[in-house]
């Protein structure tokens, strides 16, 4: 089991990342037009939900005790490679 500390810290890492990738993808479809345009604001659609979601965990965390993060630990971790390997999933879709 992940200690609290590391967890969160990650999960903050992660999230940074992701409103990077998020950027940078809205200025790769700033360019662009049609389907492509609309695939790329699908992806930072998804990305904006997963942002939310590891910041709404992020928050759960911090304000939990040592004891209630050892209860919650296993399913908060699964939860964020879920939310990473789908993330990377769709990240690979849509590179241009």
């Amino acid at each position: 089991m992940m200690d609290m500390k590391k967890f969160t810290d990650q999960l903050e890492t992660q999230t940074k990342q992701w409103q990077q990738q998020m950027a940078d993808l809205q200025n790769q479809f700033l360019n662009q037009s049609g389907d492509l345009k609309q695939q790329y604001e699908k992806q930072i659609a998804t990305m904006n939900e997963y942002v939310a979601k590891s910041q709404e965990m992020l928050g759960k965390i911090q304000a939990t005790n040592e004891a209630a993060w050892k209860d919650m630990a296993d399913g908060a971790t699964q939860s964020f490679e879920d939310w990473q390997n789908a993330v990377q999933s769709a990240m690979g879709r849509y590179k241009a």
